[in-house]
């Protein structure tokens, strides 16, 4: 399965929404797509939407943690929302969950 990633802004909100499978074949383009919303100027938030994801390895881990990196470096909000089943679990056994779904403070 390929992978799918829209940007949607609105109003100072940036919802990255990711569909499809995250792995070594695709991460490339989340990452990019993560690092132009995070670097938007306009974004004060960043929601990435992992309602449609059914695939995550440790590259879509690390993507998802360096998007918090960036926005926090740019005072920007971010969460990750809407991970199910097998995503959600990798999500939680790794530690990183709790970690992307508590909303980041923007300064």
């Amino acid at each position: 399965m390929s992978l799918s990633v829209s940007i949607d802004r609105r109003d100072g909100l940036t919802v990255v929404l990711v569909t499809g499978e995250v792995d070594y074949a695709t991460v490339d383009r989340l990452e990019e797509q993560l690092a132009a919303a995070t670097n938007d100027p306009d974004a004060s938030e960043i929601l990435v939407d992992l309602s449609g994801v059914n695939f995550l390895d440790s590259g879509g881990i690390k993507a998802l943690l360096q998007g918090r990196r960036l926005a926090d470096a740019g005072g920007r909000g971010y969460r990750v929302t809407g991970a199910q089943q097998m995503v959600l679990h990798v999500l939680r056994i790794t530690g990183v969950w709790s970690h992307l779904s508590e909303q980041s403070s923007s300064t």
